[in-house]
């Protein structure tokens, strides 16, 4: 379920949404695992999904500042009437 950071990139953000709800169903799981001290199939897998989960909201963060860039900037007019940027 280890997907490349530019697979993640090329998905949109409904895919990105579903995605990280999948990963942090199957991080649970083997958080419980853990807990119930039932030795684990793959030790290393919870700390994979909490690096693939980090990625994807790195990600959406990108997104999101990208789209924040392409808005036009907001002009504020001061109290004398002057235009500022």
């Amino acid at each position: 379920m280890n997907k490349k950071l530019n697979d993640i990139r090329g998905m949109g953000t409904s895919e990105l949404l579903l995605e990280l709800k999948d990963l942090k169903n199957e991080l649970a799981r083997e958080k419980a695992t853990k807990s119930t001290n039932t030795r684990p199939e793959n030790p290393g897998k919870a700390k994979g999904l909490r690096k693939q989960v980090a990625r994807i909201f790195t990600v959406m963060k990108e997104k999101e500042m990208n789209a924040s860039k392409n808005k036009p900037a907001k002009i504020k007019a001061s109290k004398k009437g002057e235009v500022k940027h």
